[in-house]
């Protein structure tokens, strides 16, 4: 909107006219004035939302934990009548006094760590027995206490993997590695 000031050259000479001009003049200038302050300060709504940004993540998170906190075993469809039996869960716990080998049913085995060595050869055994019995298993997890060597967790999963005196023998090709819990005694 433009204001047009008028010249006093075209004014009339009359006297009613000048003070309806400059009422309508400074009516003009208030309005124009008015719209020139008008801001939008967002300052304000983007501190609300950084500050719900914060809570919502740290909710989503903490919710997260607690879905794995629960350790839920979603059903899975059955495909077939083969799918209906139970996976075995089998799972190698390597601490650094002994080596234990469970399943979904509990404890098989443990063995002892004798002088730095665990006894692979003796794992190898048992993980064959197992797999004689349910051969279409392929999947173990590797549960790993701190300070475990590095050479120790190779060897062990050199064990799982194929059996030393049957190499042509596939035993569980699908490990999982994972951290074991503290304490060292899994049930």
């Amino acid at each position: 909107m433009t204001v047009e000031l008028m010249n006093h050259d075209t004014l009339p000479e009359d006297g009613d006219d000048a003070p309806r001009r400059s009422r309508r003049s400074r009516r003009l200038q208030r309005h124009l004035r008015r719209r020139q302050d008008c801001e939008l300060n967002i300052v304000s709504m983007i501190d609300v939302f950084a500050v719900i940004v914060f809570f919502l993540l740290f909710g989503s998170s903490i919710s997260a934990s607690n879905l794995h906190a629960l350790k839920l075993d979603i059903p899975a469809e059955k495909a077939s009548s083969e799918s209906d039996t139970k996976p075995l869960q089998l799972t190698v716990s390597l601490f650094e006094e002994e080596l234990q080998l469970s399943d979904r049913n509990g404890l098989i085995a443990r063995l002892p760590n004798n002088e730095g060595q665990y006894d692979v050869a003796t794992l190898s055994d048992k993980l064959l027995d197992i797999k004689t019995r349910l051969p279409d298993e392929k999947h173990l997890r590797l549960l790993v206490a701190a300070n475990i060597a590095y050479e120790h967790i190779v060897a062990i999963m050199d064990a799982a993997r194929e059996h030393p005196q049957n190499p042509d023998v596939e035993l569980f090709p699908l490990i999982a590695i994972g951290d074991a819990a503290q304490g060292g005694n899994q049930p």
